[in-house]
């Protein structure tokens, strides 16, 4: 029986590459190889964070603060997510001409949350920028909070993006 694998030398090569790939899709050993990610999140620990500290008709102040409560705010600190604000008064008054807010394709995130663009009038995005590694590609999640004109809550939004092959 030795004999026979040693005469085989592709079998150990092959057998050594499946035993690579089945240990690298196991996130410990993976981490090992790629390194942690620096802001950990998946799409629904995301969708429970922002259903406790965002209920429909809040407003944006009480948003901000139960975000600042965790410590998710504007600035950016290393480990933490990007906290970004979006007001459509500033960007149309920049020439931004309506594009103000994220898409895919020919959707904006409004519609993909299935809000009227033109009701949302601001926008806290979180961006968890480093939420996942592997060793083909990485994953960012992105929360939105969508706010009225009289700044009440209006409907959230979670997705996520795989960067790589």
């Amino acid at each position: 029986m030795a004999t026979r694998w040693r005469h085989r030398p592709g079998l150990w090569v092959t057998a050594l590459v499946l035993c690579g790939c089945v240990a690298l899709h196991f996130p410990p050993i993976t981490y090992l190889v790629v390194g942690r990610p620096k802001t950990p999140m998946n799409v629904a620990d995301a969708e429970h964070l922002i259903g406790q500290v965002a209920s429909l008709g809040e407003t944006w102040e009480d948003v901000q603060a139960r975000l600042a409560g965790r410590d998710i705010t504007p600035e950016h600190r290393p480990g933490r997510p990007l906290c970004d604000i979006l007001l459509r008064d500033e960007w149309d008054a920049e020439g931004a001409d309506g594009e103000w807010m994220d898409g895919q394709g020919d959707q904006t995130v409004a519609d993909l949350a299935g809000l009227d663009p033109q009701e949302v009038h601001s926008i806290i995005r979180l961006w968890y920028y480093d939420a996942n590694r592997s060793i083909v590609s990485n994953t960012e999640v992105m929360a939105y909070l969508f706010f009225d004109a009289e700044s009440r809550l209006l409907g959230r939004w979670v997705d996520e993006h795989h960067i790589g092959l």
